[in-house]
């Protein structure tokens, strides 16, 4: 077996270790998933509208920037302050009290986003979560709520339709679980541009950072990285040991 043979097959062993790293980057970093279907997730925070001092905008009406919320749940380890080019946060009275997004308008018109950033309970500090959930009524089925979650670079870790279960006001429940923890921030919509509300929210408690999926140790770049090493390794190896072919 000459050198080129051994270097051929050398060659083929190191692409199949390159695309083997490519294919473990891509399930460390791969999409979040939402929990399985059920009732009310188990997480370690839990909050509501009432559960901090607000303004309240009426449905379909005004909601100038006095009465938007920002900092008014930062205890809870989300932070509504606009944030990415996403739209203002307010709180109307359905009954019960619900968040919504704030249109260019400024009307909160129950079918802009609603939209929070993770950070470390009591402060501004950006934090990152595990699992984020909502639960929000809206006037038709389960698809009318989308629940989408990003890590700090803005880069989506998960969604989820609202198909996950339903609190005990019957509000349907999505949540999207990162096994990263990575999840950033977070955005609720409607697909089908139905009225809705977010009700509850939940979450385990933030922690301090801001990993993105990206920043997972990238196997399939290293893989290639070695690989093109071990190439040129493998070929001053050959020219020196046995020459250049005639």
């Amino acid at each position: 077996m000459n050198v080129f043979e051994i270097s051929g097959r050398f060659t083929t062993a190191l692409v199949a270790l390159g695309l083997t790293a490519g294919l473990a980057h891509a399930q460390v970093t791969g999409e979040g998933s939402p929990e399985p279907r059920g009732g009310v997730p188990a997480t370690d925070i839990t909050f509501e509208p009432i559960d901090a001092p607000h303004a309240v905008c009426p449905p379909f009406g005004a909601c100038p920037p006095a009465d938007q919320v920002t900092d008014e749940y930062l205890g809870f380890g989300v932070d509504f302050t606009p944030f990415g080019g996403n739209p203002p946060v307010g709180v109307f009275n359905d009954p019960p009290e619900k968040f919504g997004g704030v249109n260019a308008a400024g009307d909160l018109d129950l079918v802009t986003d609603t939209c929070g950033q993770i950070v470390v309970p009591g402060t501004t500090n950006p934090g990152r979560t595990d699992v984020i959930g909502v639960a929000a009524g809206g006037v038709g089925g389960p698809s009318d709520i989308l629940l989408e979650a990003f890590d700090a670079g803005g880069a989506l870790v998960g969604s989820s339709i609202a198909d996950d279960g339903a609190d005990g006001d019957g509000d349907i429940i999505a949540v999207v679980s990162d096994p990263n923890g990575a999840i950033a921030s977070f955005c609720v919509s409607t697909p089908t541009g139905d009225t809705h509300g977010v009700h509850f929210i939940y979450l385990n408690t933030p922690e301090a950072g801001l990993p993105q999926t990206t920043e997972v140790p990238s196997l399939s770049a290293l893989g290639l990285g070695v690989l093109a090493l071990l190439l040129a390794a493998a070929g001053l190896f050959g020219v020196r040991r046995f020459g250049k072919p005639s």
